[in-house]
């Protein structure tokens, strides 16, 4: 994932210039130098690891990763270190300023369930946020049954955005192994969490929402492997949710209230279960069969693929109430695997009509789904990059799902006595001189059709001679820009073919062709009986060999 990571220079150079600065070299008291600090103030940490639990103070910006002398950052190299004794990093009370902790790594919390059941790696209310962090390691004891929380993450104030730009990993809760959040996650990766009932990466709650984030690899002992939506005002867009698992129902994703998911990939997910009546639950799942829960909502420019039940992927993957989004809200450009049982238009994907992902979940420019997407879907994406980090809408249409293909340029040099022409999926493209934007990993069969009494001499790529195999050029799968050009040559008098003599006694021999353009690897004097194209660094003749 390409992440936008925002160095704490750049928070620094828009505080007030009254604000103080305070400094914390590594083994000092970090808690002791925000107790100190004043709303407005910056606390830079040095890198290192700090042990015990920390307490956030109200307008206090706190920046970790510094290195000696305070001029440089290195990525999460402050350690913030439970030792598996009480919560990491604690907001006691909502906040009336913006309170943010920066580049840290969060670690090892462990909570007693009976005791407390927020958190036990960040806990949040208003106006708390955690940016560029890594959280790791956080659990709650015992089987961290009961209603546990937020193992990662776990935000109690409505619509704020907690966390930016955080990898959350490895941890365990009951609701929400990674993130139970009634607020607002942007650009994260939620992955290898585990949830004992519901969410195994996220369970967002009340207004809680994620955006351009990747949910992967995470797993629940019960409910919803990927993200649980809980509760109504909660929102899904741009997100790509793949590999989760649910030892019960729901591998992927669960909408219980009509929520908003608007340009998600869900794929790769599983489940397992002996109920066979919910075997359609595997990628998603929209529960409420009250169709006023889907006034307004969205189900637009989504993706469901390739999840499993029982270790098989199955024909249907999605539920029925579906068609509420149709009748109540908005249902568009979606590509389903399977009968969504919806009086309305979708992509039915299959087998034979497959989306073509490539390894980054983008599509093949040959996928159905490439530049398939609507693109009145951007008013409702944060931001203009794609979950990758890549531009959002590069070609004519934004693209399904949470991965938009990258475009490259390719520029048709001017040709003269000829033509050139690209084979595309079975149909003929005739060139121009002018710029095209083409999908990465482009391919195509390139096609020079000579003016009479002209003959092929090279096709250029990148002005180098591009080579044919078996008399086809090939352009090649494109990962970046290109120039394509051609040259042709007056052909000689084919009654009259220039003497070999007179090719030899001139300048030096560049390449040999036969009249086929296809270029041979020997000199004119060991040719055989035929005739022949001889480029020399004085132009282009035929000459006969008899």
């Amino acid at each position: 994932m390409k992440k936008l990571y925002f160095l704490a220079l750049s928070v620094l150079a828009s505080a007030s210039l009254m604000a103080t600065q305070v400094k914390v070299a590594a083994g000092e008291d970090l808690q002791a130098a925000v107790n100190g600090a004043s709303s407005g103030d910056t606390v830079l940490v040095q890198a290192g690891t700090y042990e015990g639990n920390f307490t956030m103070k109200d307008g206090v910006y706190v920046s970790g990763g510094w290195n000696e002398d305070f001029t440089a950052q290195t990525e999460h190299a402050s350690i913030l270190d439970a030792k598996a004794n009480g919560r990491v990093l604690n907001q006691p009370a909502a906040f009336t300023a913006l309170t943010i902790w920066d580049n840290f790594t969060i670690q090892n919390g462990y909570l007693n369930k009976y005791v407390d059941q927020w958190g036990p790696g960040v806990a949040l209310l208003k106006n708390g946020r955690v940016i560029n962090c890594l959280v790791q390691n956080n659990s709650f004891g015992g089987e961290y049954s009961g209603n546990c929380a937020g193992g990662g993450i776990c935000n109690n104030s409505g619509g704020d955005t907690c966390a930016i730009n955080c990898v959350v990993r490895n941890n365990k809760a009951t609701h929400g192994g990674g993130i139970r959040t009634a607020g607002i996650a942007v650009n994260c990766i939620i992955e290898n969490n585990e949830a004992a009932n519901n969410g195994g990466g996220v369970y967002l709650h009340y207004l809680g929402g994620l955006h351009n984030s990747i949910v992967r690899n995470n797993v629940c002992k019960k409910d919803v492997g990927g993200v649980d939506m809980g509760a109504a005002g909660c929102a899904m867009y741009n997100c790509l949710i793949v590999g989760n698992h649910a030892n019960g129902v729901i591998g992927g994703v669960q909408a219980r209230e009509g929520n908003n998911v608007v340009n998600t990939t869900i794929v790769g997910n599983s489940h397992n279960t002996t109920d066979e009546s919910r075997i359609v639950w595997a990628g998603f799942r929209a529960s409420n069969n009250t169709p006023t829960k889907y006034d307004g909502k969205l189900f637009v420019n989504n993706v469901i693929w390739g999840n499993k039940h029982n270790g098989e992927v199955i024909a249907e993957q999605v539920m029925p109430y579906l068609k509420h989004y149709v009748s109540n809200g908005t249902f568009a450009n979606n590509a389903l695997q399977g009968t969504a049982n919806v009086n309305a238009t979708y992509i039915q994907l299959s087998a034979e009509n497959n989306p073509q992902f490539n390894e980054d979940y983008s599509f093949a420019w040959s996928s159905p789904l490439y530049n398939a997407g609507s693109n009145e879907a951007l008013t409702y994406l944060v931001g203009d990059k794609d979950v990758n980090g890549n531009a959002r809408k590069q070609g004519e249409n934004i693209d399904l799902g949470a991965v938009e293909h990258t475009v490259h340029t390719l520029t048709v040099a001017p040709v003269e006595n000829g033509t050139l022409a690209l084979e595309v999926l079975g149909q003929n493209m005739p060139l121009e001189a002018k710029a095209y934007e083409v999908p990465a990993g482009f391919t195509a069969t390139i096609l020079a059709t000579p003016a009479e009494k002209y003959a092929l001499e090279s096709i250029l790529l990148n002005g180098s001679v591009l080579a044919a195999v078996e008399d086809v050029y090939t352009l090649p799968a494109v990962q970046s820009d290109v120039t394509l050009g051609a040259t042709f040559v007056a052909e000689s008098d084919p009654d009259n073919p220039t003497n070999v003599e007179n090719v030899l006694s001139m300048s030096q021999v560049v390449a040999v062709y036969d009249m086929l353009g296809r270029q041979i690897s020997t000199t004119p004097d060991q040719l055989t009986t035929g005739l022949y194209i001889v480029l020399t660094t004085k132009g282009t003749h035929k000459i006969s060999i008899k």
